[in-house]
């Protein structure tokens, strides 16, 4: 039986102010929401045993119930984000399989439906959750990032639990406003992009670096997530005395940079911030900066964090920063996270990268919160997501029902900020705290010591 809601959400499509010379109309670029309906939950029992750390214990006795137990995963299989979604179905699939090895869960083993949702538009997530959610009826929802607003109004519509990693400010309000009907939607990851920019500023100038100047140059794409990011590396700039002498919005799959790189010259900055959600943006543009350098230190931002980046540079990003997020958390601190990497390179032979670990602890969250609830019931297992805390491999969860269901900010979930040397993002600063709220963001040393130390680049004077 099937018991229909129409859930209305409010617009959420944020329109930039920005100055943007390169993109017809300014505005910043966000996905269409599709209204949908929701359904009421089927009743089903499981339990599994605490899954912490990513150490899986024995499951308890088995109900009565359907074996296996299946978790759908919408995932970018093909299409632009498909590196990405490699990566993430990888880590899932070394999840399930660790809670197989230790017996399943409730005598059953589990099982991941992937579904292919290309390049997240609205009609990809909404095949998705019709597939996985109607079709297939699986106890949970999985997924890495996976649209930014369009899958929460795919997924959203039903009472299965969600899992993602979207990290941005407008799931989190879109969740906020409407949260009886979205109560069953978790993010990964905390209301994001300000702070971000916010934190990204204080490292960059954290760093033995002296500046010529205190001028500043900003090139984001229309995409809205680095429109945010750029706005809150900028209101931190400006606190801090410097002057934004160009702030321009390119297209977000731009790879021509002729026109913006000669501009950038003429304005004679001591810093370039970059932020493009296009991978093949980040590496044109620093390809075609090399060519005819200024004298300032070019932060590539969470451009760096992207599946292939600091590889297809090579030695060409010698010297550029950025940061990085979503990772395990380094040796020192939880040495699981280490083994699992190192696991993670035997089994697919490359090295994880985007959100491979919260993929990861997206499945121990749901079976730990399935445990103590002792049910699938998506009410009960979405009320215990909330009761407790979750360490992970990623670090610590807190999923926080006053923004969004999305994990409250922590340094035990850290950026990681650094430098490429050699062809290698090298890790040299960390998150030391974050407040949102206030606008403010520290950061600190790498604990345990950094692999390598700040060198301004070779296109700056020494």
């Amino acid at each position: 039986m099937w018991r229909w809601r129409s859930v209305l959400l409010r617009d959420w499509r944020g329109r930039a102010s920005r100055s943007a010379s390169n993109v017809t109309g300014g505005g910043a670029v966000t996905m269409p929401y599709v209204p949908g309906f929701r359904r009421a939950s089927k009743g089903a029992a499981v339990a599994l045993a605490g899954l912490g750390c990513a150490v899986f214990a024995m499951p308890v006795a088995a109900q009565a119930q359907d074996c296996p137990i299946r978790i759908g995963s919408p995932l970018p299989l093909t299409g632009f984000y498909a590196d990405d979604g490699m990566h993430m179905q990888n880590a899932i699939t070394m999840a399930v399989e660790d809670l197989n090895a230790q017996g399943g869960v409730q005598g059953c083993d589990v099982e991941m439906v992937p579904f292919d949702i290309q390049n997240m538009t609205p009609e990809d997530l909404t095949a998705a959750a019709n597939q996985l959610v109607v079709k297939e009826e699986v106890a949970a929802v999985i997924a890495g990032y996976a649209g930014m607003g369009p899958d929460v109004a795919a997924f959203g519509r039903y009472d299965t639990i969600y899992i993602h990693n979207d990290a941005t400010e407008n799931v989190a309000q879109m969740v906020m406003d409407n949260y009886d009907d979205l109560s069953n939607v978790f993010m990964m990851s905390w209301w994001s992009e300000h702070p971000w920019g916010v934190e990204d500023f204080v490292a960059v100038t954290s760093y033995p670096q002296e500046f010529r100047n205190k001028k500043l140059a900003v090139l984001a794409s229309e995409f809205e997530w680095d429109q945010k990011i750029s706005r809150g590396f900028i209101d931190a700039a400006e606190s801090a005395g410097w002057e934004v002498v160009m702030d321009e919005t390119f297209v977000w799959d731009q790879t021509e940079w002729g026109t913006l790189l000669a501009k950038l010259r003429s304005r004679d900055p001591s810093l370039v911030f970059f932020s493009a959600q296009n991978a093949d943006s980040g590496v044109t543009f620093v390809r075609d900066f090399a060519r005819n350098p200024v004298d300032a230190l070019v932060d590539l931002s969470v451009s760096l964090w992207w599946s292939g980046v600091v590889e297809s540079m090579g030695t060409d990003g010698d010297g550029v920063v950025g940061w990085i997020t979503q990772q395990e958390v380094i040796s020192e601190r939880n040495p699981t996270g280490d083994a699992l990497r190192k696991r993670y390179v035997e089994r697919f032979g490359i090295e994880p990268q985007a959100s491979w670990v919260f993929a990861y602890d997206a499945v121990g969250i749901w079976a730990a919160a399935a445990n103590r609830a002792g049910t699938l019931d998506s009410k009960a297992v979405g009320a215990e997501i909330l009761a407790a805390p979750y360490d992970g491999i990623g670090g610590h969860f807190v999923f926080d029902p006053d923004h969004g269901n999305a994990v409250r900010p922590s340094p035990e979930q850290p950026n990681y900020h650094g430098q490429i040397q050699d062809g290698r993002f090298c890790p040299i600063l960390i998150t030391a705290e974050q407040n949102p709220e206030e606008g403010t963001a520290k950061v600190g040393p790498f604990p345990g010591g950094a692999a390598c130390t700040f060198q301004t680049p070779s296109w700056m004077q020494q």
